[in-house]
């Protein structure tokens, strides 16, 4: 069993991992973690630099009766681990919704283990507070040495270890490495790769008709895709596409990026023949908006704008007789505490012949919307994103 640690956006994570993982079964999930089995740690690790959504996963070891056990079974696996040759080991400790303190542990831990004359151990926390993603590859605590955590979910308690955690320099690498364009819409590199990740194990190649600066083009790339696609009607966003992807691209990767009006879909000739292409893609959001100027006519004005370009858009799949999955954004916005959707979009939809798909386990008591979207936001913004699965 392992524990998911979630990012802000939960029900997202949950979603990723649920789809990612396909075959494995959701146990018990909250706001802040989710519990998962029939996974292997292999699988995990292996597949975590893919997973954008989750901050780290803990193996579960053991349940404990009460978190006073947690400080001598800790004391074990250090044991186990611990280099007798140097007495010196490293580790670190986290805890989750519990009220206990990790100095009063860490003192407990070190007496325990100077009985035994092993006295070369450090605590890597700083001010009794959970390490971060960077402490923990700087102590090596994947490889070398340890963490170990105390987990209460759901009137349970367990300990466990740290298996992996988010490479955060990777993320931003990729996000801040390429050429950036402060005036139009950015896709977060971890919301484009959920988004992926929503269509893994349902398609062979992704297809961005709407590319911008190549954000879904690189997470593709760097989830292993071998056939990845992408355009746009703006022709310096083709050249910024093809220039942020070429670090990515492997020797056997098929990557195709080219000027379309994507709302004359029709003209993509590959989407007629080729099987199991998923359409990954965030689409123009309209306006940059500020609490400063935003008013409902403005949202009026914009809603109308975008269904003219998302008409010809699905009007021109349903005629291809496209049939794979299509994971996409459409706006909503936000105006003096009240949620403005774009209603015209689901009606759209249904018309032309695609349904919205569940993203979450049936039995999960976090609901998605009434159309059966996630939502994503970031504070202070006044537009939003709704993030769908159709097929």
């Amino acid at each position: 069993m392992f524990a998911f640690i979630l990012w802000r956006e939960f029900r997202l994570s949950i979603a990723e991992i649920h789809n990612f993982f396909p075959k494995s079964n959701c146990l018990f999930a909250s706001r802040e973690i989710a519990f998962f089995d029939s996974i292997t740690s292999e699988d995990i690790i292996s597949n975590f630099h893919k997973i954008g959504w989750s901050i780290k996963v803990i193996e579960i070891i053991k349940e404990l009766k009460t978190e006073k056990e947690f400080a001598p079974e800790s004391i074990k696996l250090i044991t186990e681990k611990i280099e007798y040759a140097t007495g010196k080991f490293c580790y670190g400790l986290a805890q989750y919704w519990l009220s206990s303190n990790l100095f009063t542990i860490w003192l407990q831990i070190k007496k325990e283990l100077k009985k035994e004359n092993i006295t070369n151990t450090r605590l890597v926390n700083k001010d009794s507070n959970n390490v971060n993603a960077a402490v923990y590859k700087k102590e090596k605590l994947a490889t070398s040495w340890i963490e170990l955590n105390l987990i209460k979910a759901s009137e349970r308690t367990f300990i466990g270890k740290t298996i992996t955690y988010q490479d955060v320099d990777n993320y931003s690498s990729r996000d801040y490495g390429k050429s950036r364009d402060m005036d139009i819409w950015m896709l977060p590199p971890k919301l484009a790769q959920m988004m992926i990740n929503l269509t893994w194990n349902q398609g062979n190649a992704i297809y961005d008709p709407f590319c911008w600066l190549g954000t879904v083009l690189i997470e593709a790339l760097n989830s292993w895709y071998k056939n990845v696609y992408g355009s746009d009607l703006n022709p310096k966003m083709v050249d910024a596409s093809n220039k942020n992807t070429y670090l990515y691209v492997e020797n056997d990767t098929k990557i195709n990026i080219f000027e379309n009006d994507s709302a004359r879909i029709e003209r993509v000739n590959f989407l007629k023949w080729t099987s199991n292409i998923s359409i990954v893609t965030e689409w123009y959001l309209g306006s940059v908006m500020t609490r400063w100027h935003v008013t409902e006519e403005k949202i009026k004005e914009e809603r109308k704008k975008l269904l003219s370009i998302y008409s010809w858009f699905f009007s021109w799949l349903k005629k291809l007789g496209y049939k794979w999955t299509i994971v996409i954004c459409f706006p909503f916005w936000q105006l003096n505490g009240k949620y403005i959707y774009f209603d015209e979009i689901y009606k759209l939809i249904k018309e032309s012949g695609f349904k919205t798909n569940k993203l979450l386990p049936e039995w999960i008591e976090f609901q998605e919307t009434r159309s059966w979207s996630l939502l994503y936001h970031r504070p202070n913004q006044q537009v939003w994103r709704e993030v769908f699965k159709l097929n």
